[in-house]
Formats: C-alpha cells, sequence, structure tokens
C-alpha cells in the first residue's frame, strides 16, 4: 500500500525529527508498504498562515492518503471559533482529493496543566464540527505525567517536546493512520531516548484514551 501522509503545523511538529518517527513506525508495523512523508511547518505558524500561504494549496492537491493538522498551541482555547473554521477548510480541501484529515490534540504548556482539559475538549468539539478524526496526543502525554511524573517530556522552555515526548506524539499519529487502537505499542526505539524510561511509557495503559 502507498501513504503519502502530509504534516501541517510549527514548531512542535518539526520538533525532533518526528516526521522520521513516524515513518519508521509505520515502516515496521507495514514494510510492505510505500511511505512518504512531507511536513510544512514553521516556528509559532498557525493555520491562518497557512491557509494564506498558495504553496499550501498546491500541496494538497498533491494526492496524499493522510493530511494531519496540528494547530498553534493556545488556538484551542483562545480562538476555537477561528480555529474551527481553519481546520474545515483544510480538511474540505484534503477531502477533495481524497486524503483523510486527521486534527491532534495539543499538549498544554508545563506550567499549566489545568489547561489540558479546555484544550482537549476544544479539540474533539472541533473534530466532531468538522466530521474528522483526533489524534489524542495531548491525553497520552497528561496521563504519562501522571503515571510517570520523574519522565520529563518538556524542554526547558515548557512547551516544545524532548524526544520521548515526540515519541509518544509520533505513537499516537502513527496509530490514527494506520487505524490501530491507542493501546497499540510501536517496536521503533530512538537512541536519542533513555532506555529506562521508554521501557516505563511503553508499559502504558491506553484503553480509556479514544
Amino acid at each position: 500500500m502507498t501513504r503519502r501522509i502530509l504534516l501541517i503545523g510549527n514548531s512542535h511538529t518539526l520538533r525532533n525529527d518526528l516526521a522520521y518517527m513516524v515513518e519508521e513506525m509505520i515502516r515496521q508495523e507495514r514494510p510492505l508498504d510505500f511511505i512518504e512523508i512531507a511536513v510544512i511547518a514553521h516556528d509559532r505558524a498557525t493555520l491562518d498562515e497557512h491557509l494564506q500561504a498558495p504553496m499550501i494549496l498546491r500541496r494538497l492537491a498533491e494526492g496524499w492518503s493522510h493530511v494531519c493538522i496540528q494547530p498553534h498551541s493556545d488556538r484551542p482555547i483562545t480562538h476555537p471559533d477561528k480555529l474551527a473554521f481553519n481546520v474545515g477548510e483544510i480538511a474540505r480541501m484534503a477531502r477533495e482529493s481524497d486524503a483523510v484529515p486527521l486534527l491532534v490534540m495539543n499538549w498544554c504548556k508545563a506550567h499549566l496543566p489545568h489547561t489540558q482539559l479546555a484544550i482537549s475538549s476544544s479539540i474533539c468539539q472541533i473534530a466532531e464540527q468538522v466530521g474528522i478524526g483526533v489524534v489524542p496526543v495531548g491525553l497520552i502525554w497528561e496521563k504519562c505525567r501522571q503515571l510517570f511524573p520523574e519522565i520529563p517530556l518538556y524542554e526547558r522552555d515548557n512547551r516544545h517536546a524532548l524526544p520521548i515526548g515526540s515519541w509518544l506524539y509520533a505513537r499516537a499519529l502513527t496509530a490514527a493512520i494506520l487505524g490501530l487502537p491507542p493501546t497499540w505499542v510501536p517496536k521503533y526505539r530512538s537512541p536519542e531516548i533513555d532506555a529506562d524510561q521508554l521501557k516505563k511509557v511503553r508499559t502504558m495503559n491506553l484503553v480509556d484514551i479514544s
């Protein structure tokens, strides 16, 4: 099977070579598949900015199997209506090219854990409104922080992911692309991730994550 995946986002989408992690996870799970992953992202990018760029209109028409949409981290709370419109526009263009659109659920800032519920609720409402699937990264991060508070997921800026945080992101994204349950555990092991920490997060029971 051919899997052509377009990731649209910002610096969170670029951190720790997320696209490579996803590619390797898919390759190890579906070794006979042809995989191509492209990224449209830059630091602090919003979906507004992406939609105003002619390049994204051209790229969305290039015949992807999946289009994964990563909102700016604050927009689910600060501009939910505008975000819903932008997600809807990208999803519409993706579907016109027979792609499956997916919406990434952001994680909260490290020092604002109480905001995760609002972020998660906003993303789920937008996804339901637009009619697309959710990649529940924020919920998985939240559970990891509750179960393993000793494992750092954030860089020092309290926003961006360390490699193990990106591994969790890639795990959720790969499961959504392949249609696997959240309980699926990838074989991929990044050499940048502490082996003991990875062993712990691989044991997380995500049966309640959807």
